[in-house]
């Protein structure tokens, strides 16, 4: 019985090997470079969902994946492609082969993972044999090949001798060469060794071995190819400049007729920041957003130079807060923002996947975002940046307060439930959690509201004399006493010993 279940698994296994051949088969050789040139670099589950589309929708696929691996989508170029597609070329001019499916051996998969190795070793590993010929032949025409960078000539005539034992008898000596290399990534703390398999010219990467002849581990060596053959490509791009530290915060609220209305609040801490000279206060900087939709489309585009007047005692510890606001419709979508201090050059580069849910009739209250500010108070007539409903809302984006700062917070609270008289009724109560003890401690006093509309905005504020210096998380927890519903909202915040 178990005899015959393992002979059906093994059958399965074989035959579902047999499709997958055949499919790689059916491929041109365009298509199997481009199928092994992303087999090399991407995930099993992408290319699982590559392979099931059709070839039309393929040429989306991949527009779609490297416009999100794009490490300047703010631009025309994209680095990361044109980088692999140079690491392509360079493999199938240097490790090309026809000995297996592949179109190239495994020097070709790891330089399309790891780029240019931090250093090469060739090893040439000289071999001999014996083996008896006629009498009349006095010399062979051999091969002896000598490395020329990564490719291979040279060719070397030899005299042969007899056997010793057998001096009736001429016999041929040939010797030949094997070849190695060993590439080293410093940066990744990887050392790799491949050899020439049966002088086919199809290098395979086997156990390292040292100098002093020391031969790696079967199992460490198994360990480490794997890691190496699951990594997926590595490319660090160079942004001209130094990197420029900033906090965004990222925050949805409904707007109107089933949007939502997306604030990102962006702090850049002053001493950072450069000054236009000597004589002068100003900082000035270009801010470039755009958003993606799910197919990686640009639906928004905002860029501006933004220039402000400060006073050069008020640098350090200080924050220039910088607030945009834009409406969406329920879906998925990317951000990319780029910042460049135009003074010193420091550039400072984000890029966030988010989700905008659906508007769908859900029984109990929906709460959004929580926003931590510095200060709330009243808004003035003529004030538009950082209001909400009748307030401005100071926003703090590093979620990080000094020990004697009130920790102010602002929230929106939608489909409450309202009874027979058209009135919502609902509770609000607070609690800490301290993420080093995760000791949960309740904070503010619970309260009843009772309003004539089916959604609110709260706020609220975290006395400092409460709150000793740490990282904690604030639950917020809404009850629909109509609906008799609970929801939960958590933000997180840190709170500096000075």
């Amino acid at each position: 019985m178990f005899k015959s279940k393992a002979l059906i698994a093994v059958i399965l296994l074989f035959w579902g090997c047999a499709i997958s051949y055949r499919h790689l088969q059916d491929m041109s050789r365009e298509e199997k470079i481009t199928y092994f040139g992303l087999k090399a670099v991407i995930s099993n589950e992408e290319l699982k969902e590559y392979r099931e589309l059709s070839k039309e929708k393929r040429r989306d696929w991949l527009r779609v994946y490297w416009k999100k691996k794009d490490p300047t989508p703010l631009s025309e170029e994209n680095e990361f492609l044109e980088e692999h597609n140079r690491r392509m070329d360079y493999v199938l001019s240097s490790f090309s082969s026809s000995f297996g499916i592949k179109p190239w051996d495994d020097r070709g998969d790891i330089y399309l993972k790891y780029g240019e190795p931090d250093q090469r070793e060739l090893r040439i590993y000289k071999h001999w044999h014996r083996s008896r010929i006629s009498p009349d032949i006095k010399q062979r025409y051999i091969a002896e090949e000598a490395m020329d960078g990564w490719g291979m000539s040279g060719k070397q005539f030899m005299n042969l001798e007899p056997f010793a034992e057998e001096a009736e008898r001429k016999a041929e000596e040939i010797f030949y060469s094997m070849y190695g290399e060993v590439w080293s990534y410093n940066r990744h703390f990887l050392t790799l060794q491949f050899e020439d398999q049966h002088l086919t010219g199809y290098f395979s990467l086997v156990p390292y071995t040292d100098i002093f002849g020391r031969t790696q581990d079967l199992q460490i060596f198994q360990t480490k190819k794997t890691e190496a053959e699951a990594q997926r490509a590595i490319y660090t791009y160079d942004y001209q400049g130094e990197e420029l530290d900033f906090a965004l915060d990222l925050l949805r609220f409904r707007g109107q007729e089933k949007t939502y209305r997306v604030f990102l609040n962006i702090a850049l801490p002053l001493k950072n920041m450069g000054l236009g000279g000597p004589d002068t206060n100003e900082v000035s900087y270009s801010r470039r957003i755009a958003f993606f939709d799910e197919k990686m489309n640009q639906v928004v585009k905002d860029t501006a130079v933004v220039k402000k007047g400060i006073l050069k005692n008020k640098r350090r510890g200080y924050l220039l807060i910088d607030q945009r606001s834009y409406y969406f419709e329920p879906g998925k979508y990317t951000l990319a923002i780029e910042i460049r201090d135009l003074n010193n050059q420091k550039i400072g580069i984000y890029k966030k996947d988010f989700w905008l849910a659906k508007f769908e009739h859900k029984q109990g209250p929906v709460i959004s975002d929580v926003e931590l500010a510095s200060y709330i108070r009243l808004a003035q007539k003529e004030e538009i940046l950082y209001v909400k409903e009748d307030l401005l809302v100071m926003p703090m984006p590093t979620r990080i307060f000094s020990p004697r700062q009130k920790v102010h917070f602002y929230y929106e609270i939608y489909e409450l439930l309202p009874d027979l008289d058209g009135k919502s009724k609902y509770t609000v109560s607070y609690s800490l959690i301290n993420f080093r003890n995760k000791r949960e401690k309740q904070i503010l006093v619970p309260e009843l509201f009772e309003v004539d509309t089916t959604a609110v905005y709260q706020v609220g504020t975290i006395d400092p004399s409460f709150v000793s210096p740490g990282d904690y998380a604030l639950a917020i927890k809404v009850r629909d006493l109509v609906s008799h519903t609970d929801r939960i909202a958590l933000t997180s915040f840190r709170i500096n010993k000075k």
